[in-house]
């Protein structure tokens, strides 16, 4: 290898390095970790530094951008039922815009029909499954208690909108704790509360995309889905 071809070899390596790492941008202080309705025994389980780290190194081996930080867990536990809320910082112009990994799967799916994709809720969600699931370990034991609490992501705008996303987990027969998405979503604009629904689970949760139904009702209203265009800036007849 003569004297160029090494110092090309390192220059890429560098840049290869470089690159990886420029992803990893995430630590500790960019989730801001509140519970409600737990006792101070749970509350710390999901406040250990430890199960914060592995959270921290999820998002980064997703590469989910740093943008959307900094980002509030919220576990609450009512009435028996427990969830993990991951609120993010939502600029949709950031998310899809230029050539981005989010821009370039919504563009795949878009051919099929009016909808958005969920690649990044997605990632979230597999982020949020892995927290749960290390902060039910305990040794060689799970709790299952806390194995059930289900997922919440919401996306908020500066101007306050916000439109949330809800999934839950299970363990399948290969002992994996993957996340299934409800096909409803709720969402606040302008002050008020609108929801709606996929009628494609199926594409939402193996591809990771939308589908929107109807933008007006049978009485000539705007449906819920016609904010969920709005909130995404889905263009509607």
């Amino acid at each position: 290898m003569n004297r160029q071809t090494t110092l090309t070899f390192f220059a890429l390596k560098f840049f290869c390095l470089t690159t990886f790492f420029a992803h990893g941008q995430y630590t500790s202080s960019d989730f801001l970790i509140s519970t409600k309705g737990l006792s101070p025994e749970y509350s710390s389980r999901f406040k250990d530094n430890s199960k914060i780290t592995e959270l921290v190194n999820v998002f980064n081996q997703l590469d989910i951008p740093h943008d959307i930080a900094p980002i509030k867990i919220i576990i609450s536990y009512t009435n028996g039922e427990g969830n993990v809320t991951a609120q993010i910082n939502y600029n949709h112009e950031q998310i899809f815009s230029g050539n981005t990994r989010y821009s370039n799967h919504n563009s795949r799916f878009s051919g099929y029909g009016d909808g958005i994709s969920t690649l990044l809720e997605f990632q979230i969600f597999e982020a949020l499954s892995q927290y749960k699931k290390s902060v039910a370990t305990n040794g060689f034991s799970m709790d299952n208690d806390l194995l059930k609490f289900e997922s919440t992501v919401t996306l908020k705008k500066a101007n306050g909108d916000w439109l949330s996303f809800y999934a839950y987990n299970y363990f399948n027969s290969r002992g994996f704790y993957p996340h299934t998405i409800y096909q409803n979503v709720r969402m606040s604009i302008a002050g008020k509360i609108y929801d709606t629904e996929t009628p494609n689970t199926k594409m939402l949760n193996d591809m990771s995309y939308f589908f929107v139904g109807k933008t007006t009702g049978l009485d000539g209203h705007k449906t819920g889905a016609y904010y969920f265009c709005k909130f995404f800036k889905i263009k509607t007849e």
